[in-house]
C-alpha cells in the first residue's frame, strides 16, 4: 500500500475533514470527469462547514490546475493564500506557495514558478515538514534542469530523492529517479555505466522495449555479461541493480524504457513479461 507521508489537515470540525477525506480519495482514484465534479461537491461541502480547511481550497484548485483552467485555480488560490496569511497558518501558506509556483510553471512564467518554488521551501524548512520539502526540492531541480543548471538540478533531486526514501514514498522515488536520469540524458552521461534500483530495495525491475533499431546501433552491455544487440521489436528485461552502459553510437534506436516498481514483482514469469509486450506494443 502507499504510504501516509502527507500531514494531517488541522481543522475543528470533524464532519468538514470528513468531507474532504472523502473527497481527496475520490480525486485520487478518479477515472472520469464526473469522478473530478463529485469530488468538488464533496470539497465545497468541506469548505462550507469550515472555511478555514486551507487544504480543502488548495485541492479545490488542483483540479482545475490539472484539467489546464488555470484562471479558475488562480480564483481560488488567491485569496486562500490571503487567508493564510491572516490566520498564520505557515503550513497552509507553503502549500499554497508551491500550488502556485505550479500553476506559473504551466502559464510559462518560470521566474514567478522559481520564485514561489523557493519561497515554499523556505516555510517548509522551518516547519520540519519532509514531504513537503521534498515535493519543493523536486519542483526547484526541475527550474534548474529548465535553465541547464544540471549539477544544481541533481542536488535537488537527490536530496528529494533521500527524504522520499526515508519516508517511503515510492511515488516520490519513483519521480526522482526519473528526473535524474532526465539530467544525465541532457548532460551526455546516458553512455555511462549505471543502474536503476539501488533506492528501492530490490522491489524493482527495469526494461527496454526497441521499437525500431538501425544497422550498426550499440548494444545494450550489462556488468559481466556478452553485450546484447537488441532487434526490431524486442523487449528486455532486467533487475534494476544490474549495472549496464550504452556506447555512443550514430545509428538511431527508437527505445521506451521504464521501472516498474510494486511490492511483490513475480520471478520473471513468461506470461507476465509478455502480457507487458502486448501493452508496450499497443502504446
Amino acid at each position: 500500500t502507499k504510504p501516509k507521508v502527507e500531514q494531517k489537515v488541522d481543522t475543528t470540525n470533524p464532519e468538514a475533514y470528513e468531507f474532504y477525506l472523502k473527497a481527496k480519495h475520490k480525486y485520487e482514484k478518479r477515472e472520469n470527469t464526473d469522478d473530478t465534479e463529485i469530488a468538488r461537491g464533496l470539497l465545497k461541502k468541506a469548505i462550507e462547514l469550515d472555511d478555514n480547511l486551507i487544504s480543502a481550497k488548495i485541492l479545490l484548485g488542483t483540479t482545475y490546475v490539472e484539467m489546464g483552467d488555470y484562471d479558475k485555480a488562480m480564483d481560488i488560490y488567491t485569496p486562500a493564500m490571503e487567508q493564510a496569511e491572516k490566520m498564520g497558518d505557515k503550513s497552509g501558506i507553503g502549500k499554497m506557495l508551491n500550488s502556485i509556483g505550479i500553476v506559473y510553471y504551466y502559464i510559462g512564467d518560470l521566474d514567478k514558478a522559481f520564485e514561489y518554488y523557493k519561497r515554499s521551501l523556505t516555510i517548509r524548512e522551518e516547519l520540519g515538514d519532509k514531504h513537503g520539502i521534498g515535493q519543493s526540492l523536486h519542483n526547484i531541480g526541475i527550474m534548474y534542469s529548465i535553465k541547464e543548471d544540471y549539477d544544481k538540478a541533481l542536488d535537488c533531486y537527490g536530496r528529494s530523492l533521500a527524504i522520499s526514501e526515508e519516508l517511503g514514498d515510492k511515488t516520490g522515488m519513483g519521480k526522482s529517479l526519473k528526473n535524474i536520469g532526465i539530467v544525465h540524458y541532457k548532460k551526455g552521461d546516458y553512455t555511462k555505466k549505471h543502474n536503476h534500483g539501488s533506492s528501492f530495495n530490490g522491489n524493482v525491475i527495469s526494461g527496454c522495449y526497441y521499437v525500431h533499431v538501425e544497422e550498426g546501433a550499440s548494444p545494450i552491455i550489462f556488468e559481466g555479461e556478452e553485450p546484447i544487440y537488441p532487434e526490431n521489436d524486442t523487449l528486455i528485461i532486467f533487475s534494476s541493480f544490474l549495472y549496464h552502459e550504452v556506447p555512443p553510437t550514430d545509428a538511431e534506436r527508437i527505445v521506451m524504457s521504464f521501472n516498474l516498481i510494486q511490492n511483490n514483482i513475480p520471478n520473471h514469469n513468461p506470461d507476465h513479461i509478455k502480457k507487458m509486450e502486448n501493452i508496450l506494443k499497443s502504446v
